[in-house]
């Protein structure tokens, strides 16, 4: 009998001191997560920051290499237009507000699973995932509509904002330096050409037509697995397909027509 009162005695001990040791486990755990979101994080805009990004597109194209992916996507390089006059007409704080009001709004245009990262002052990139040049060039077009539309007042005063963006599309296997600078170079065409504007490499828009059904297939072979069982057995079994085709579609993208449609949006 004292043995199993020293076996109970034990046991009540030892439950209190397990259940401190598990809380402090999850108090670390958070804390670690939370400084990993920090680390990757611009703390101004909250888009990945420049070494959290290319890490992101590096393992992406290593995936893309390793043949599991076999679309690999298309790249945006934007720079906000005349962003240094903000800064001088209206101080800093406001230039901080026009920043944290473009990724803000950049990021409702594009798809959950794309990277959105701000590679260096007034200069951002977003990767879209399998991605061919008819969509990406659609997301660019939407992404520099929806930033001139933004509402920026600061001061009371009204002052239009504007992004410049080059789009290159990813067809075959290169480094994340050799892909960004293409873009790079293509934004600077954008500069150059008279600002908030979208430039493409026009030696890839005869490999960009295909039609509806292929770039489905090219986005369903990352995406198929991020997909709900019940959206991704709607699309593969329905007899109304083509109404399962629209409904995945405006599920991973966010126009109604981005995935659906073989043209391309012709830009000016």
């Amino acid at each position: 009998r004292d043995k199993m009162v020293a076996v109970g005695l034990s046991i009540l001990l030892t439950v209190p001191v397990i259940g401190t040791f598990a809380f402090k486990i999850e108090e670390l755990n958070l804390a670690y997560a939370e400084l990993q979101r920090h680390a990757t994080m611009d703390s101004l805009t909250g888009a990945m920051n420049r070494a959290a990004f290319i890490a992101a597109t590096e393992q992406h194209l290593s995936n893309a290499e390793s043949g599991y992916n076999q679309c690999i996507g298309s790249i945006l390089a934007l720079d906000v237009d005349s962003f240094k006059t903000v800064n001088d007409l209206f101080g800093h704080h406001a230039g901080d507000d026009a920043l944290q009001r473009i990724v803000a709004t950049a990021r409702m245009q594009i798809r959950e699973a794309d990277f959105l990262g701000r590679m260096g002052g007034e200069e951002f990139a977003i990767f879209l995932v399998g991605a061919e040049l008819n969509l990406a060039l659609t997301i660019a077009e939407r992404v520099r509509l929806a930033i001139s539309d933004i509402q920026f007042k600061p001061e009371g005063k009204s002052h239009t904002l504007s992004v410049s963006i080059g789009v290159y599309t990813l067809k075959d296997n290169k480094s994340f330096a050799e892909l960004y600078h293409a873009s790079d170079r293509l934004l600077y065409r954008a500069k150059n050409n008279g600002r908030n504007r979208v430039e493409f490499d026009h030696r890839q828009q005869g490999a960009a037509k295909t039609d509806g059904l292929s770039s489905l297939a090219c986005l369903l072979s990352y995406h198929c697995l991020l997909l709900s069982a019940s959206v991704f057995t709607e699309l593969c079994r329905s007899a109304h397909w083509m109404v399962s085709l629209k409904r995945w579609s405006k599920a991973c993208c966010p126009s109604t027509h981005c995935c659906a449609q073989s043209d391309s949006r012709q830009l000016r």
